[in-house]
């Protein structure tokens, strides 16, 4: 079998705790140094001064100011000449059969746009992060597997309505076709709205389980894994892009029919994020919303003109997927199991008018 062009693109800020394991196993898998670049984001810290002095083979793109994961990934799309640029996290190390699973699964599904790997804890190896997702109606993305135990889980490949950048094979042309990343989102949601315009212009996606990448820790500041304080930063971004991607893609007629879910889950939203602490994230979340309307109206014209989907294939609903700790306590988990059957319900109902 001939192994599909491939470059392999770790997305880097301040990276210096992780990087040097990250680059060691994605070589160790089977890649050549020759199709391993490292895009950074404007680190303040010796990512790139490791990448430079260690890793000379390894091709650095980097930026003198952070602007934003989504800006990354486009300069990963645009300085690789391979066919499929893999987007990578950095606080990743790659399984020794990463490489060749994720080739062998291209070659099975040349018609796809995007193919992710299985993210897999790294602190807790029996337990999956996710295998790619599907779009919740309510503007989240589901998380298949998401936090089972590997034993629950099959190895099999599945046909996925949404993906994130833990390790996502994209196609270069296609992902030219559609736009590539939207820059405006900065970083949360601008990978799963990334999949979702692909979807929308008639591209597959695919999960690879047996393809696996080991997740870390996440950037300080930004990542939340269950314990401590909900960082700001992220809760600004993921209200924010939550609305943005909403306005951008859904149809004036999804819109409609789904408002009063849409408000209730809003509701819900407020109140846990009024008893995190996150008002002022919360309130410049909107702010930003009401502010740049204009903007999302016409982008959403743009986005609207590569349709090929309604948004009755596009999106679904079921089980809403949080990190572990978001929701608790008994009383919290009755009301989302409440609120988890009331949208599964109430999309049953309306989507059967979105032909």
């Amino acid at each position: 079998m001939m192994n599909p062009s491939i470059t392999a693109a770790v997305i880097t800020y301040n990276s210096s705790p992780y990087i040097e394991d990250c680059l060691t196993s994605i070589h160790r898998s089977g890649l050549a140094w020759d199709n391993v670049m490292v895009v950074d984001d404007g680190s303040s810290d010796e990512t790139c001064e490791i990448v430079r002095g260690k890793y000379p083979e390894v091709h650095l793109v980097a930026s003198q100011e952070n602007r934003g994961h989504s800006h990354a990934c486009n300069q990963a799309l645009t300085n690789a000449s391979t066919d499929w640029v893999v987007l990578i996290d950095h606080d990743t190390e790659v399984d020794e059969q990463w490489y060749h699973e994720l080739c062998a699964a291209l070659e099975r599904y040349p018609e796809a746009g995007i193919v992710v790997s299985r993210a897999i804890f790294a602190s807790d190896r029996q337990t999956i992060h996710c295998d790619g997702g599907y779009g919740h109606y309510l503007g989240n993305m589901i998380l298949r597997n998401g936090y089972r135990n590997i034993s629950e889980a099959t190895d099999d490949d599945a046909e996925l309505g949404a993906a994130g950048t833990t390790s996502m094979a994209v196609n270069r042309e296609k992902a030219a076709g559609v736009g590539r990343f939207d820059e405006d989102f900065f970083i949360y949601f601008n990978d799963f709205e990334f999949s979702l315009r692909m979807r929308l212009a008639g591209y597959k996606l695919y999960s690879a389980p047996k393809s696996v990448i080991y997740h870390k820790a996440g950037s300080t500041g930004y990542s939340f894994r269950g314990d401590g304080d909900y960082p700001a930063r992220r809760a600004y971004y993921i209200l924010r892009n939550r609305w943005f991607l909403i306005l951008k893609l859904y149809s004036l007629k999804t819109l409609i029919l789904c408002l009063p879910p849409l408000l209730v889950y809003e509701a819900v939203v407020f109140l846990m994020s009024m008893k995190r602490g996150l008002f002022k994230p919360y309130v410049k979340a909107v702010g930003w919303i009401m502010n740049n309307l204009s903007l999302l109206w016409r982008i959403r014209r743009q986005a609207i003109k590569r349709r090929k989907l309604t948004d009755r294939e596009l999106l679904t609903a079921d089980v809403l997927t949080f990190v572990p700790g978001v929701v608790k306590g008994g009383l919290a988990t009755l009301i989302k199991r409440f609120l988890d059957s009331f949208f599964v319900a109430y999309w049953k109902l309306v989507s059967r008018f979105l032909k």
